[in-house]
């Protein structure tokens, strides 16, 4: 049996898929894809376990080769997540690519009794039709375009959904890797750097915007938890909404932090963008909504 488990960051896809496995008769195993890079990384595995206590769960950690991991016969088990499997996979130097995550899930469909895979929704964003889909892997299993098809044609627009933005953003700066990094380090390897994305600049400028805590009318909103939250403001405090000059290097710290996009933005080409596309929204009142026009009316 297998079970695809589907959402955005901070959903509740893991405290659903662990309810599912919960439910099954036998030994659960939850198989750990994350690999702990940084103390962000560690703060949230340690969430993780902790949620997990007195749920049964044996935790086996496999960042790569799961057709190498021993898997008892007939046991239940919770992979978590495919999306930080696949980056393992993609871009560690002891990854063994697109083959190697195919090869695992067959190899634990053919030894576990039941197989729960919990994944983002990596193809969900304004950027994912004209710069996603140019250099995402069609993984055979669940087509692409059909799955970014029904999340924007179907999901987003449903009015029962109940979601906020603060729960949306919540751990956001732990998904940006798989998110956006993966595609980036794709159009490095294809055109020699991203000089050709613009909505996924956008987004990651966006995402530095929002940390500022102040909205396009200038009130003041509460950050959503997140394991970075509170050191980027500190590295962000010196810049002042209203007076784009006083952005200098602030962003550089972020913007270069291979453990954050999985590359330096600025070596991919597209870190200057990213802090001129601020700069514009740091401008003054209505100056996210006049850049965000500007640079969609582009993609």
């Amino acid at each position: 049996m297998f079970t695809l488990v589907i959402g955005g960051a901070a959903s509740g896809k893991s405290e659903y898929a662990e309810s599912r496995v919960t439910d099954l008769p036998g030994r659960r195993i939850y198989l750990a894809t994350m690999r702990p890079w940084d103390q962000e990384c560690r703060n949230r595995i340690d969430r993780h376990r902790r949620l997990r206590l007195g749920k049964g769960f044996e935790t086996l950690e496999r960042y790569t080769d799961l057709a190498g991991a021993e898997i008892p016969a007939g046991a239940n088990v919770l992979l978590e997540c495919m999306s930080n499997l696949t980056a393992n996979e993609l871009y560690d130097p002891e990854g063994g690519g697109r083959e190697a995550v195919l090869r695992g899930v067959d190899a634990l469909l053919a030894r576990c009794g039941h197989l729960t895979v919990v994944t983002n929704e990596v193809f969900s964003g304004g950027a994912a039709y004209g710069e996603g889909m140019e250099v995402v892997p069609d993984p055979g299993i669940i087509s692409p375009k059909a799955f970014l098809d029904e999340c924007i044609k179907e999901r987003f627009p449903n009015p029962y959904l109940g979601d906020t933005c603060l729960r949306l953003c919540t751990d956001s700066s732990q998904g940006l890797g798989v998110r956006f990094g993966v595609t980036i380090k794709s159009y490095v390897e294809k055109y020699g750097d991203a000089g050709k994305l613009t909505g996924i600049p956008l987004a990651i400028a966006g995402w530095l915007r929002y940390l500022l805590g102040v909205d396009d009318n200038g009130s003041s909103y509460e950050l959503a938890p997140d394991p970075m939250a509170e050191e980027m403001q500190k590295k962000l405090s010196t810049i002042v909404i209203g007076e784009p000059s006083s952005l200098t290097d602030q962003l550089k710290w972020s913007l270069s932090n291979e453990n954050v996009f999985f590359i330096n933005l600025y070596k991919a080409g597209i870190g200057t963008l990213i802090e001129e596309i601020f700069r514009e929204e740091i401008a003054g009142p209505g100056a996210v909504r006049a850049t965000l026009q500007k640079y969609l009316a582009q993609v």
